[in-house]
């Protein structure tokens, strides 16, 4: 049997059994050093953690509040805004007040974003006219400002505050055909003739009467970033006063804007030129008929009716005969064939001197001895 040593029972009452007694909540491996450590750690980042959510998260005290001017994109305005606090990221409700010459055009409650977001209008929720237009921003007993003008002569504008119709008797390609020659012009200062470019997305509409009644359906024309429109419109009811009424619909300016719908209209007499014809369009003068023909203009025709034949026949002078289709004339017996030209005048508008069209056409006549 072995025998033990003194130090092995000093050892085992110093590192025996009491002393894990006394330290049996410590997880083996652990020392007392280690956990010290641990528990510190842990109470600076609870700290740092809780410093964090105070001041980042939680509301505070707002300061201040900023506005920019918007920016455009067509119809669509742009603002951004800041929101000002001694910590923390305020929210809540806020209010936008648009006004022009003193008068509100458009209110919006809205829930603000943490520290500040952006704000977008369409034009046809506060636009009502040309003119300085101011923004307000109130939340929190502050208000921001900020202006934005839309008028002349700064194409920002666009608009329209008035349109005028202007309408006209136009003959395509020199041709004899009558048709309505129309122009719809846009103006940001009609009185100063300063015109405004019509906003994308808009048309005008264009009806056509002759004596209330309407020639054709209603007819539409997209008018996109014009200063004016001009197009022609062959009418259909024949010779006479036609009024041409253009409705004009602006969808960037608010819905009871007095520029929203604009109406105008103007009246032109339209008629053709007459049909000059001779027939035939060769006649043979001899001494058979006395050197003596008979020239025969009654194939001419006008839509509203011919008001005189003028006959040039060679002989240094223009015959005249009111509205007699028919002309006599004597050519001198020396063989000759002379190049002749008869012009056909119509009435033209009535009760306007001078209106009157005129349209020729040429013939010759031979002067034979046979």
């Amino acid at each position: 049997m072995a025998r033990r040593s003194i130090y092995d029972e000093d050892l085992e009452e110093d590192f025996g059994d009491d002393e894990l007694d006394d330290e049996g909540l410590l997880p083996e491996g652990f020392s007392k050093q280690t956990w010290a450590f641990i528990v510190a750690v842990l109470v600076v980042l609870a700290a740092v953690f809780g410093t964090l959510v105070y001041f980042n998260v939680g509301e505070g005290t707002v300061q201040g509040v900023t506005l920019t001017p918007p920016s455009r994109s067509d119809d669509l305005y742009t603002f951004a805004y800041t929101i000002q606090t001694d910590r923390g990221l305020a929210t809540g409700q806020a209010m936008l007040i648009v006004s022009r010459d003193g008068e509100t055009t458009y209110t919006r409650e809205f829930n603000v974003q943490p520290g500040g977001g952006a704000l977008q209008l369409r034009a046809n929720d506060f636009v009502a006219g040309n003119g300085e237009y101011t923004f307000r921003l109130q939340f929190e007993g502050f208000e921001a400002r900020s202006n934005y003008t839309i008028g002349t002569p700064d194409y920002t504008n666009f608009v329209v505050t008035s349109i005028r119709v202007d309408t006209g008797l136009a003959y395509p390609d020199a041709g004899r055909i009558g048709v309505l020659s129309i122009s719809v012009n846009f103006f940001s200062d009609q009185a100063a003739d300063i015109y405004a470019l019509s906003p994308l997305n808009t048309s005008v509409n264009i009806r056509i009467t002759k004596n209330n009644v309407q020639d054709g359906p209603v007819i539409t024309q997209r008018v996109d970033r014009l200063p004016y429109k001009n197009f022609e419109v062959t009418p259909t009811l024949g010779f006479g006063n036609y009024t041409v009424n253009v409705t004009y619909n602006n969808n960037w300016v608010r819905p009871d804007s007095a520029y929203q719908t604009l109406y105008h209209e103007n009246r032109s007499y339209i008629h053709n030129k007459p049909l000059a014809c001779v027939s035939p369009t060769f006649y043979q003068a001899n001494n058979a008929n006395g050197y003596t023909i008979t020239t025969d203009g009654s194939c001419s025709s006008d839509d509203n009716g011919i008001a005189q034949f003028a006959w040039d026949f060679g002989l240094g002078e223009t015959i005249t005969n009111g509205t007699s289709p028919y002309e006599t004339v004597t050519f001198p017996s020396t063989p000759k064939t002379y190049d002749c030209l008869l012009t056909v005048t119509d009435i033209g508008v009535p009760g306007v001197p001078y209106s009157g069209r005129d349209w020729n056409v040429s013939f010759q006549v031979r002067v034979s001895y046979l």
